[in-house]
């Protein structure tokens, strides 16, 4: 079950949203007027997720009731959980932050308290290493969650351990992957991203001309053709 959740196939509507988000970013008139309410629809679809998913948390059976009314066999939070966020629980999240992203980049020119925070100090190299971090992050969080989180949650007792643990756990495990993504854009990333140079786009030149085969050559050849 959970392996199908994790398909790419059952993830189509992630896909779907990024690609909508690419379609809209590129027509400004439509932009300019869906701008004033993309931080509603950030504050409304982040919001509604988080507020569901922690009143299940909250209130674990009533949850589970309420998912499996028509079933009598137990089930736990777990499966609850997973089955809120497969079917369709996550569609908000990604609406939200779908927003929030085409406001950001939609303001890229403007001075606002936003942007400034965007391109701080501090978010400027998570953004730099974030392939690495969508890359990484799934294989170290499996393994940490077989070697690592049980033995923590088993020491755990009260209320005040429990957090103290899961805090302490979260912030050791985005170190973890923030470091082996720096690692491997300052070693790895940065050596393939400068083989750009050799795969430039090479236009076709207009008329009957044959196409240039070097893009120095290609831009020669529009230019002039241009005159």
């Amino acid at each position: 079950q959970i392996s199908i959740a994790w398909a790419t196939v059952s993830r189509m509507d992630e896909l779907f949203v990024g690609a909508l988000c690419a379609c809209l970013f590129r027509d400004r008139e439509r932009m300019l007027r869906i701008r004033k309410r993309l931080p509603w629809i950030a504050f409304l679809g982040i919001g509604s997720f988080f507020f569901v998913y922690s009143s299940m948390l909250f209130f674990p059976g009533r949850a589970t009731s309420f998912l499996y009314s028509h079933s009598a066999a137990p089930h736990t939070l777990d499966s609850a959980v997973l089955f809120f966020l497969e079917c369709g629980g996550y569609i908000p999240l990604e609406l939200g932050f779908g927003a929030l992203v085409l406001l950001a980049a939609h303001r890229g020119a403007e001075s606002t308290w936003m942007q400034k925070f965007l391109k701080s100090r501090v978010l400027a190299p998570i953004g730099r290493y974030s392939y690495g971090i969508y890359v990484f992050h799934v294989p170290i969080i499996g393994v940490a969650a077989m070697f690592v989180f049980k033995r923590i949650s088993s020491g755990a007792h009260s209320y005040g351990e429990i957090l103290m643990a899961g805090s302490a756990y979260i912030v050791t495990l985005a170190a973890v992957i923030f470091a082996i993504s720096a690692l491997s854009y300052e070693f790895f990333e940065k050596r393939v991203l400068r083989l750009k140079c050799h795969f430039e786009p090479r236009y076709s030149a207009p008329g009957n001309e044959a196409a240039p085969t070097e893009p120095m050559a290609a831009r020669a050849a529009i230019a002039s053709s241009s005159k």
